[in-house]
């Protein structure tokens, strides 16, 4: 096992999973955001 010889690489192997997982869920917010305020606004123009 690699991460019992050295845990400095779980470490960072988690950090890296934790970055890639909150960039995508930033982005996925984001972009359910932008959605809520176009059906928002269109619900209001109508």
């Amino acid at each position: 096992m690699i991460f019992v010889e050295r845990p400095i690489s779980l470490v960072l192997t988690l950090v890296m999973f934790a970055t890639i997982g909150l960039s995508v869920a930033l982005r996925l917010f984001k972009r359910m955001r932008a959605n809520k305020v176009e059906q928002a606004n269109c619900s209001h123009s109508q």
